[in-house]
């Protein structure tokens, strides 16, 4: 049953951020650290009740819902909250200052994880790491709201159905309710339930597999909103292991495909699945990175060939496969059985490779960042249609899986999208090159935080780079760069959708 009264998303978003502050303060009340338990709960309070007195004087108030409202109410969320979110770590971390907890939360939020507490971690208390994982968990839940404001209302094959299903013939079949029906607070108390039962699933998971409890539940929540933010402890230092990877893996498959994320309404079956060209291109993504990597490094995998050596092999497969899916969709976890047969961690492989997955990115309406698979096989059918009917002017292409109409409907919004994505990397590239950073870490930097993807710098670069050595002006522009990564989907669907601006 809906609920009458119009809520107004920003304050019940503010509410929400106020409450979640209890769960650090409990975490820091268990560990008798009292100064920190006292600030997130005093904090959490007083948001909490400025969110309650803006969503009563706010109750009711507002013209039908329309994705242009909408829209601009998840783009302030995303420039307002992370505000509040820095409150705590400028107040607790020392070394802080405003620029840089703004930085740190505003990262966080946009399921980044970039950081600058990695020079700090023996003086950060568990109540911050679990604090940043809970932030970056609230911004994926937050960008799955945006997704279903979006899909609810262009529709589920608005974003490319790669099924060749017709829309008019499927819409009624799949559970769509009508846009007018679902306000943000209704979207949000639906798939809150659902996102908070997978997190605790395998949070227990995690746990069970010998992760300790906070570094199990950081690293569910890191997965499922694919922020890689993890605390004192990397994720391929995890004492869950293998079996914890692939739990992992498990996860992952959210930031793949939108049918897992949305499967109460797009009731999806077995052979939709099966059909999805998402999950079928990142199937042929992994299988030829781990063809590459094992004969990029077969050299040393035939001077090993014994019992032993057999076993690395498999474990070198598993680190690949792992190792991709992680960044394919952006989440940044690097398995630790990645590269085992080299002297260090990641010698055994170019870095370029993992530059390209997170340009690709994973799926549509995902956590993921990069421009997305299914907007790369909307571009790659597209250009493959073009070259037959430029070598065979008259032939006619039979394609069993897309029909013509879907290509054709994707085609300019995947470019669009395509075009702004390097527009905006080159942008960001220049301006970290002016600021002084080398063409190396600014190419790094940019792509890492466009594509959201926080971890990348730390797997490219190493300790050549650290976010902490950064000037103001390198941390206002890279802040601004996370934002604009983590929006596009807000700002290119609404600002040049084709609906957009019809009133309602």
């Amino acid at each position: 049953m809906l609920i009458k009264p119009k809520i107004s998303f920003i304050s019940l978003s503010i509410v929400v951020s106020g409450v979640t502050m209890f769960a650090p303060a409990f975490l820091a009340l268990l560990n008798d650290d009292h100064p920190t338990s006292q600030t997130f709960f005093y904090q959490g309070l007083l948001i909490a009740l400025i969110g309650s007195f803006l969503g009563i004087a706010t109750l009711d108030q507002g013209s039908k819902p329309s994705l242009r409202r909408d829209m601009i109410e998840l783009t302030i969320i995303f420039l307002i909250l992370p505000i509040l979110f820095a409150l705590p770590l400028y107040t607790l971390v020392s070394e802080f200052d405003a620029l840089d907890s703004y930085f740190e939360a505003i990262s966080c939020f946009t399921t980044t994880g970039a950081t600058l507490i990695e020079n700090y971690l023996g003086e950060v208390s568990p109540a911050i790491h679990l604090w940043r994982a809970l932030v970056g968990w609230m911004g994926g839940l937050v960008m799955w709201v945006t997704a279903a404001t979006i899909i609810q209302h262009f529709g589920f094959n608005y974003f490319y159905s790669a099924q060749g299903i017709d829309v008019e013939d499927n819409d009624s079949d799949r559970g769509e309710l009508s846009f007018e029906e679902q306000p943000l607070y209704r979207k949000f108390s639906i798939l809150l339930p659902y996102y908070l039962v997978l997190t605790l699933v395998f949070w227990f998971g995690l746990y069970i597999l010998g992760s300790s409890g906070l570094n199990a539940l950081i690293f569910a929540m890191s997965t499922l909103s694919t922020s890689g933010i993890v605390g004192e402890t990397a994720f391929f230092e995890s004492a869950s292991g293998i079996w914890g990877e692939m739990l992992v893996v498990l996860l992952l498959l959210f930031g793949i495909t939108r049918l897992l994320i949305f499967y109460w309404w797009y009731k999806p079956v077995f052979r939709d699945f099966y059909q999805d060209s998402e999950i079928r291109l990142a199937s042929r993504i992994v299988f030829l990175v781990l063809i590459g990597a094992l004969l990029y490094d077969w050299q040393l995998l035939i001077q090993q060939y014994n019992e032993e050596g057999i076993l690395l092999i498999l474990q070198n497969c598993w680190g690949v496969i792992f190792t991709v899916i992680s960044f394919l969709t952006t989440t940044g976890f690097e398995s630790t059985y990645w590269f085992a047969s080299s002297d260090t961690l990641i010698d055994g492989f170019p870095h370029l490779v993992l530059l390209t997955l997170v340009i690709i990115g994973g799926g549509v309406a995902t956590n993921s960042g990069g421009i997305k698979l299914l907007r790369l096989k909307i571009l790659f059918e597209n250009v493959s249609r073009e070259m037959f009917h430029l070598l065979y002017p008259s032939g006619v292409q039979r394609k069993k899986s897309w029909s013509l109409r879907n290509i054709e409907s994707g085609w300019d919004e995947a470019w669009l999208i395509f075009t702004m994505f390097f527009i905006t990397v080159v942008v960001l590239l220049l301006c970290l090159v002016i600021i002084g950073l080398d063409f190396n870490s600014a190419l790094t930097v940019a792509l890492a935080v466009i594509t959201t993807t926080g971890p990348l710098v730390d797997t490219v670069l190493g300790e050549t780079f650290s976010f902490d050595q950064l000037g103001n002006v390198s941390k206002v522009v890279i802040s601004l760069g996370m934002i604009v990564g983590r929006l596009e989907i807000i700002l290119i669907m609404f600002f040049l959708g084709r609906d957009a601006w019809r009133s309602y």
